[in-house]
């Protein structure tokens, strides 16, 4: 009888711990859901939202596919050597340009999309901060690429491994099916991360979700960038996705934007994390833009930000700087086709 009564005890307390993990689980789902969803509502209003962004985006992308173009990120790098060591000989990509004068350098990331890089003067200490993380690219040599940067001045942020993206939210899915991705993170010599994504052997039944290069972005408010991003910079929402599902579990939303498709293009990862209230963008707060777009629509641009009373820097060229909602640093030029 006492056997019996202690093995009663034991399986009451194993069940406890479960339903404790389960609620602190639920807990932390909640609360994401409410902070980044607030416009939202319910996931039938997300699915509205999302086919209206990508009618309305395919539109101007319809006009010329090549006319809107995520052009560049720029990196801030303590060495320009060191930083072309490790882009060129460790992640691969090819040298387009580089500036001995200027100690700045670019890589072709895809297509017309660069990396560019601007050694800063040696008197100023790199802060790599805590919003722009760095870039994404796939490759079927993920594991050469690994073994590679760290002979190139990088180091292993997140091993290669086997790992699974959640469902999206939008467009809708069933929040408990988890998608297949092998991947691996390496941090640049300044410490910016480059996650390199081995493909898939077989396609994912909603589309491929692994895009050929992308610039990943932590963001304060999610659907506030989601908004900047597609309405007034016209490009397209391809998902949105909560972490907490995936494997691993993390408490954050991520969306994905961009001018092309979600299996063609560079795109921007937007990350918003649970808590976050400000962001740090370290050396870059002190320099020049972030990120470089070019959009056919540029007048429709200047009108929407003019409507919305957003502040404007225009250039002697006729280009513009403007302030995403993050206080990221955005040049926007019009399409010379």
């Amino acid at each position: 009888m006492l056997l019996i009564l202690w093995m009663l005890r034991t399986k009451i307390h194993i069940y406890s711990v479960i339903l404790l993990e389960s609620v602190l689980l639920c807990a932390i789902a909640y609360n994401l859901l409410k902070t980044t969803r607030r416009s939202a509502g319910i996931r039938i209003l997300n699915d509205i939202n999302y086919k209206l962004h990508v009618s309305s985006s395919s539109l101007s992308s319809s006009l010329s596919s090549a006319s809107n173009i995520i052009n560049s990120v720029t990196l801030y790098v303590k060495d320009i050597n060191k930083s072309i060591s490790f882009y060129s000989g460790g992640i691969g990509l090819q040298q387009v340009h580089r500036d001995g004068s200027n100690d700045d350098a670019a890589f072709c990331l895809l297509d017309d999309s660069l990396i560019k890089l601007k050694q800063i003067t040696l008197l100023d200490a790199v802060d790599v901060g805590d919003s722009l993380v760095g870039i994404g690219v796939v490759r079927s040599n993920a594991v050469d690429i690994m073994d590679a940067s760290e002979m190139n001045g990088g180091s292993v942020h997140t091993i290669l491994d086997n790992y699974a993206y959640a469902a999206s939210l939008i467009p809708d899915e069933d929040e408990m099916k988890q998608y297949p991705v092998k991947y691996g993170r390496v941090a640049d010599p300044d410490g910016y991360l480059v996650e390199i994504v081995e493909p898939l052997k077989a396609p994912s039944p909603t589309g491929t979700m692994f895009t050929t290069a992308k610039v990943i972005l932590n963001v304060e408010d999610l659907d506030e960038s989601i908004e900047f991003y597609t309405d007034i910079l016209g490009m397209t929402l391809y998902r949105k996705r909560a972490n907490i599902n995936g494997i691993p579990k993390e408490a954050s939303f991520i969306a994905y934007v961009g001018y092309s498709s979600e299996s063609d293009g560079a795109h921007l990862e937007l990350v918003y994390n649970y808590a976050c209230e400000k962001l740090n963008h370290g050396s870059a707060a002190k320099h020049d833009n972030q990120l470089e777009i070019t959009v056919s629509n540029f007048s429709s641009v200047v009108e929407t930000l003019r409507e919305k009373s957003i502040e404007y820097l225009t250039n002697s060229d006729g280009s513009i700087v403007v302030e995403d909602p993050n206080k990221y640093k955005v040049l926007v030029s019009p399409s010379r086709s």
